[in-house]
């Protein structure tokens, strides 16, 4: 893709950081300055916030509620989903592809559990599943006891939300999906 002067970047570059103990690293690239300000998550209070020096760095975005280890966001994305799959005697599926997407996807993940009617289960299996995990890209629920699926699926939201909206939402999305699943 092509942002602001030209420069292909495959995602829109709005601002950079780059800090030396506390002195900012002048240059600039595709028209944007480096400077100490940084972005958290849009729906937080610390939307934007300064980071005072290169050491201060990981505890200042800290305070801003992101998690910049992949590992500590992919073990809180498995073991917040465990909890709710278990809510509902359930296991979630999450392939190693589809759960290192979802880790590189958000930045703060709270995982979220949806549910779908009972008559999805109709479905082929491989329709339902692959339409949450490649279009949706999200973990479906199934049972302890049987391994078959259950009318759950979790999604991970990114930040402070509010669960029931991003639930609601993500609930009304797969019910859209039903008719073209009928197809096959």
């Amino acid at each position: 893709m092509r942002w602001n002067s030209n420069i292909v970047f495959s995602r829109p570059v709005r601002w950079i950081m780059a800090l030396h103990g506390d002195l900012v690293v002048p240059f600039s690239f595709a028209g944007i300055s480096s400077g100490s300000q940084s972005c958290g998550l849009r729906n937080s209070s610390l939307a934007n916030f300064k980071v005072e020096t290169a050491e201060s760095y990981l505890h200042t975005v800290e305070k801003a509620g992101i998690v910049i280890d992949m590992q500590e966001r992919r073990a809180k994305i498995l073991d917040d989903s465990s909890t709710l799959a278990r809510g509902v005697d359930g296991d979630f599926i999450a392939p190693d592809s589809l759960l290192q997407e979802v880790v590189n996807l958000v930045e703060a993940p709270v995982p979220i559990l949806g549910r779908y009617d009972d008559s999805f289960l109709e479905l082929p299996k491989d329709v339902l599943t692959t339409v949450m995990q490649k279009h949706q890209r999200y973990f479906p629920v199934t049972s302890k006891s049987t391994g078959d699926l259950l009318p759950y699926f979790i999604t991970v939201a990114n930040g402070s939300i509010s669960e029931e909206v991003v639930r609601k939402g993500n609930e009304a999305v797969l019910r859209l999906c039903k008719g073209p699943m009928k197809i096959f």
